[in-house]
């Protein structure tokens, strides 16, 4: 069961702000759980109404927030005497939501104390049964004033970014040939830029053409062979 999982892996080193857990009486290790605005104990099951959020504050001090409401551990109706239950309400920053979370002398539990009344959590009438509420009471140094904290969820750590590995400077290699080859090379020329010529059109030459007068040419008539000439004389 996932119960029995979370219990034999309670954490035994110090709580941390951040970090969820579940937590139990060490009187017989039933859970805290939000119900209606209350908190009561009953029997691990694992589920988000049984996750409590610890949030360190100045001073030293926690708030124990829940992790299914996001409210806050809280003394009804600000009342400072031995007696009084204790609810979940909206975090305000009330000096009622300050808690002091210590370890017992011999490490196995932790005391949960009120910061403005310097009381102790406890289990009403000594009686850790399911259903039974929780109050503040002065430390009387009874299991039923004693807390297991198991460890459900580690806070985050922002990673740490590493600084880029720089890159090892290349070795100047004294090559003298290669130096005196770049000091022999002749500079290199620029070209300068080709000049445009801007071609003129030429101006087509009118010759004008004298036309010749036709030749009259006067036209003989054939002499027909055979034919004699006629005479003019008579």
């Amino acid at each position: 069961m996932e119960t029995n999982k979370t219990v034999q892996n309670r954490n035994s080193s110090s709580v941390k702000s951040g970090g969820e857990y579940v937590i139990l009486t060490k009187q017989n290790e039933l859970a805290l759980q939000v119900s209606d605005g209350s908190v009561v104990l009953s029997a691990p099951n694992g589920s988000v109404s049984q996750r409590w959020k610890l949030k360190k504050i100045a001073g030293g001090a926690y708030k124990i927030l829940s992790c299914a409401t996001g409210e806050a551990i809280d003394i009804m109706y600000g009342a400072l005497d031995s007696g009084v239950w204790v609810h979940v309400w909206e975090d305000i920053g009330a000096p009622t939501q300050e808690w002091s979370v210590r370890k017992t002398k011999d490490g196995s539990a932790y005391v949960v104390l009120s910061k403005p009344a310097n009381k102790c959590l406890d289990v009403v009438g000594i009686s850790a049964v399911e259903g039974n509420h929780v109050q503040i009471w002065e430390d009387v140094k009874g299991e039923n004033q004693q807390w297991i904290f198991v460890s459900v969820g580690e806070p985050e750590e922002k990673p740490v970014k590493k600084p880029a590995a720089k890159k090892p400077a290349a070795k100047k290699t004294a090559v003298k040939s290669s130096k005196a080859a770049e000091k022999k090379a002749a500079p290199i020329a620029k070209a300068e830029p080709a000049k445009i010529v801007e071609k003129k059109p030429e101006q087509t030459k009118l010759v004008e053409k004298k036309t010749e007068p036709a030749k009259i040419v006067e036209a003989k008539a054939p002499k027909h062979p055979g034919r004699p000439a006629a005479d003019t004389k008579k």
